[in-house]
């Protein structure tokens, strides 16, 4: 019978949240990009306004599609913190 061991569950959480940064990086660039390419058919500094906004509007995208990971983690670490707290202990003595 496999053994519970906490630190895989933090590893879980550790990889959901490195998971989690890599898609929010990845839609904000994603769309600063976007708005970079858009601007360009209207000029020099409307590039620029618009791979700003862009990204931008891909970081909230990006923060509100990685919410459910990080509460996994979460509640996963939540978990192991329960067990820790009401383990409970031989008498000593």
């Amino acid at each position: 019978m496999t053994k519970y061991d906490p630190s895989i569950i933090g590893q879980f959480a550790d990889e959901l949240y490195g998971r989690a940064t890599l898609i929010v990086v990845l839609w904000t660039a994603g769309f600063g990009l976007l708005g970079l390419v858009a601007g360009f058919a209207f000029g020099g500094a409307i590039a620029v306004l618009l791979a700003l906004v862009g990204a931008g509007l891909g970081f909230v995208i990006g923060q509100q599609r990685v919410f459910m990971m990080r509460l996994w983690a979460q509640l996963a670490l939540l978990m192991v913190q329960v067990e820790t707290n009401t383990r409970t202990h031989p008498p000593s003595g």
